[in-house]
């Protein structure tokens, strides 16, 4: 039909975008489109007020292997939380701070900061048994029980602190499954130019636009 329409003429993307925006043709377009909606309307095929989202993706200035994957992410906190907890029972159990932990709290990290106050209590206090006695034998003894308790709050402090970015990481996530560490709004997807043809996922940014129907 178009090259009926042309007369067997094959008009260039130049040709066709002249004709788009020379001022006497716009009129008539956007009477065309007005006429080919109230059509759709008419033959109950759209409704009144129907509205499109279109979606474009836009390279984000962010080196590609700066991601963040939410899957990678939850596996390290669930490895986290089970880790920290066996961590804490043991310490429990060995007497080395008493028990803190409820089944109802969630396991955050202002509960493993909790845990670790409690654990440089008790390094407080055989440091100041240390300090205060002058028998070799028994700052000895004091010092090899410090052993154990300096190296669990070394370690629950360190807990505390991935449990807080892990929390960051998922306020940055939302509905997303990555993000970009140079780019936060940038999410990692496939796009149209692939140079090195493998697929590779790239940081991207979406941008969106919502025209209502009733504008044409």
């Amino acid at each position: 039909r178009t090259r009926w329409l042309t007369q067997s003429q094959f008009p260039n993307f130049r040709t066709i975008n002249r004709f788009r925006v020379n001022p006497l043709v716009q009129p008539i377009l956007q009477e065309c489109f007005i006429q080919f909606r109230n059509q759709l309307v008419s033959q109950k095929l759209i409704e009144k007020d129907a509205i499109f989202i279109d979606g474009t993706k836009l390279e984000a200035n962010a080196n590609k292997y700066s991601f963040v994957w939410r899957k990678s992410t939850t596996r390290y906190d669930e490895s986290l939380t089970e880790k920290s907890k066996i961590y804490y029972q043991q310490l429990v159990k060995e007497k080395i701070i008493p028990s803190i932990h409820t089944e109802d709290k969630e396991w955050d990290d202002k509960h493993l900061t909790l845990i670790a106050d409690s654990i440089e209590t008790r390094v407080s206090e055989l440091t100041e048994q240390i300090d205060d006695t002058e028998d070799v034998t028994l700052r000895k003894e004091l010092r090899h029980q410090r052993k154990e308790p300096k190296k669990a709050l070394k370690a629950f402090r360190e807990f505390s602190d991935r449990k807080k970015k892990y929390k960051q990481q998922y306020q940055i996530f939302k509905e997303r499954n990555s993000f970009s560490k140079i780019d936060m709004d940038a999410t990692f997807m496939k796009m149209k130019e692939d140079h090195m043809m493998n697929g590779q996922l790239k940081p991207d940014t979406m941008s969106k636009s919502q025209p209502t129907i009733n504008t044409f």
